[in-house]
């Protein structure tokens, strides 16, 4: 699944880049909001002692000193109050992102020659990419506008369930229940955009598409959001770590681990997005062969059927012969 998603990313990698650039921009500008009214609330209805301008700093970021942040105080549950407020515009501005995913990565899947099939622009080439890039978001617009809606139902049920099992899998030992439900809902978006299904009927059909892949699309699943993270990890410990001359006399050093590292970071990022539908074309393919399987098996079954009702009536044939 790993190869299939670097070969869908080759083939769109500046679309999704732009596309998923935009919103993840959005999303930052939207958690910078949420912060600042969490703060401004917070100061305003539980002002007083600790919950000061002074005491929470920069009012654009949660406080994480637990002397405030905690719910004795009371910003624990307003902050969660705020981000239960903000989390259905959060997953409405990543569905966008989600529905041209899906539609890329449908186009990307064709051959080359079909229609709307459109090479894809040199990685090293920015000029040209950015400009592919944008004319094939302004392409599929109108498409990612019918299915948003549809898809936003589906996203926010998904997310509904994924949310609450990603912080119950911190416990570890939950990992056995939750991971499986994590990964089959994985092709819900995917199938409501490509197959009509809405809702819970997505879910369901995600579901039942990669029952028989989960373990399969598990290590892929597990290992891009690990590697995210080690990575992140590794990058601000070389940043962190390296001699204050680096800084004045080797600057192409640091500049290098940076640039390198936020690079590699967006390439996996956008793995992880083109995964769900690898999953979902990779479950389509499975369902299909198990069809063509049981048409084959049936095929025969009615095949040694014919033949032996064939072979009876043969023999009763005879025997009536036989008798006159």
């Amino acid at each position: 699944m790993l190869l299939s998603c670097w070969r869908l990313l080759q083939r769109s990698l500046w679309p999704l880049v732009v596309a998923h650039g935009v919103t993840d921009t959005l999303v930052f500008l939207l958690h910078r909001l949420s912060h600042r009214a969490t703060n401004e609330v917070a100061v305003r209805l539980l002002g007083g002692g600790l919950l000061t301008p002074a005491a929470i700093g920069n009012m654009w970021w949660l406080n994480t000193d637990p002397a405030i942040a905690n719910f004795k105080t009371g910003y624990q549950l307003l902050t969660f109050a705020f981000f239960l407020l903000a989390f259905p515009l959060n997953v409405a501005i990543k569905t966008w992102a989600s529905c041209a995913t899906i539609l890329l990565c449908r186009r990307a899947q064709q051959q080359p020659g079909e229609a709307p099939w459109v090479g894809p622009a040199p990685w090293w080439n920015v000029r040209r990419g950015l400009r592919q890039a944008f004319g094939t978001l302004r392409s599929i617009n109108g498409e990612v506008a019918a299915l948003w809606r549809p898809v936003f139902i589906v996203e926010l049920l998904v997310a509904a369930v994924v949310v609450p099992a990603q912080f119950a899998s911190l416990a570890v030992i939950t990992l056995p229940f939750t991971l499986p439900l994590i990964v089959e809902l994985q092709a819900a978006g995917p199938a409501a955009a490509l197959e009509g299904v809405r809702g819970t009927a997505a879910m369901e059909r995600s579901r039942a598409l990669l029952r028989g892949l989960r373990w399969q699309l598990a290590v892929p699943f597990v290992g891009l959001v690990v590697a995210g993270r080690l990575l992140e990890g590794a990058k601000a410990t070389l940043l962190s770590n390296m001699p204050p001359r680096f800084y004045q006399e080797l600057v192409e050093l640091p500049l290098l681990v940076l640039v390198g590292g936020t690079l590699l970071s967006i390439l996996l990022a956008r793995m992880q997005d083109v995964l769900p539908m690898v999953a979902y074309s990779e479950g389509k393919q499975a369902e299909a062969v198990a069809a063509a399987q049981a048409g084959a098996s049936q095929g025969a079954s009615n095949g040694a059927s014919g033949k032996g009702s064939q072979g009876a009536s043969s023999g009763a044939s005879g025997g009536d012969g036989g008798s006159k």
